[in-house]
């Protein structure tokens, strides 16, 4: 091989390990290429659910991307008896794409298969986030036994001011 040939196989190479760092790199974070529904301002839908999954509602409000929805027992190791409360933490992920700060509500509504209501709705504590950046917020709170145990969907409501 002269060596013409070996520069230029070294520029190519050169290249490939340059730009490659650019291409998507399997587990990477998301970026722009998924699909978020879109909401001005406000948005609220119902999804199958159980206490305990992992929910990515796919959401963007306001510029603010809603990628977790999680509710879990505080003691997942006890069982829960009939008529009490239960400790839960709801985990919130989001990630706010705008350059100012965001304020955010969520309300979740737990329902049975058939659509049943258990309970009140859950009221979580608004939470501020700065523009340009992500969170999980997990907050405290204490649903009945019934909801502990019978949810197979909620809805969730959710506003960005």
């Amino acid at each position: 091989m002269d060596n013409s040939c070996r520069r230029i196989i070294t520029f190519l190479f050169a290249c490939l390990v340059l730009v490659q760092p650019a291409w998507p790199q399997e587990g990477a974070s998301r970026g722009d290429d998924t699909e978020y529904r879109t909401a001005l301002d406000a948005f609220g839908d119902e999804y199958h659910y159980t206490i305990g999954d992992e929910l990515d509602p796919k959401l963007e409000i306001n510029g603010v991307r809603w990628d977790l929805l999680r509710v879990r027992l505080r003691k997942p190791d006890r069982e829960p008896e009939p008529g009490e409360s239960v400790d839960i933490v709801v985990d919130l992920g989001f990630e706010n794409t705008t350059g100012s700060r965001a304020n955010i509500s969520v309300v979740l509504l737990f329902e049975d298969e058939t659509g049943r209501k258990l309970g009140e709705r859950l009221v979580c504590d608004q939470e501020r986030l700065r523009g340009g950046s992500s969170k999980i917020f997990d907050q405290k709170h204490e649903i009945t036994y019934e909801m502990a145990t019978e949810t197979a969907k909620v809805y969730i409501y959710c506003e960005v001011s």
